[in-house]
């Protein structure tokens, strides 16, 4: 579990997928590394099988929000707006100050068009966490949106948001 944990952070996800499923082979009630599995699922873009882990983790342990957040975002890829929205709000339940909750569930909730609703989750985040460059751009890009926006400018938004987020985690990991 730990090598995986390791490979992860040095983006070695092929390594990282055996380490962890090895580790669920030895004890196969290992919440946190099926959590660890959905997340390197889901960075391959094996976002069904990456749910299929998150939702097995919630099942061992239902008040795991970094789980119910992850499960969320495999949603949000999946354009599965309304559940994505439920597992953001269920993770704020258990982790009622939980920034990166606060941020996805403004950006599922704007592509949904509840845009006062996104603005307040948005706005939140940011005060949890006011350093957090990812939510600055999440913000950026929500913020100036005009009510009544067509959804599939805001759509093109969401890719945007995705993009500069994956090139953030990829700027963070080459600094690591």
């Amino acid at each position: 579990f730990n090598l995986g944990h390791v490979l992860q952070a040095q983006n070695q996800l092929e390594g990282a997928k055996v380490c962890y499923r090895h580790a669920l082979q030895l004890k196969p009630d290992f919440v946190e590394a099926y959590n660890n599995l959905g997340s390197v699922l889901q960075a391959q873009h094996q976002l069904e099988e990456a749910t299929v882990c998150y939702r097995h983790a919630l099942q061992l342990k239902p008040d795991f929000a970094e789980v119910h957040t992850n499960l969320g975002d495999a949603l949000l890829d999946q354009s599965e707006f309304e559940e994505a929205v439920q597992c953001y709000r269920q993770a704020l339940r258990f982790k009622p100050e939980y920034a990166r909750a606060h941020g996805n569930l403004g950006m599922a909730l704007g592509l949904q068009g509840h845009f006062e609703e996104a603005l307040a989750s948005q706005s939140q985040s940011l005060s949890l966490d006011p350093n957090n460059v990812g939510f600055k751009i999440k913000s950026a890009l929500l913020l100036p949106v005009i009510m009544g926006l067509p959804p599939s400018i805001f759509e093109s938004r969401r890719r945007v948001d995705k993009s500069l987020s994956q090139l953030l985690q990829s700027d963070l990991q080459l600094h690591n």
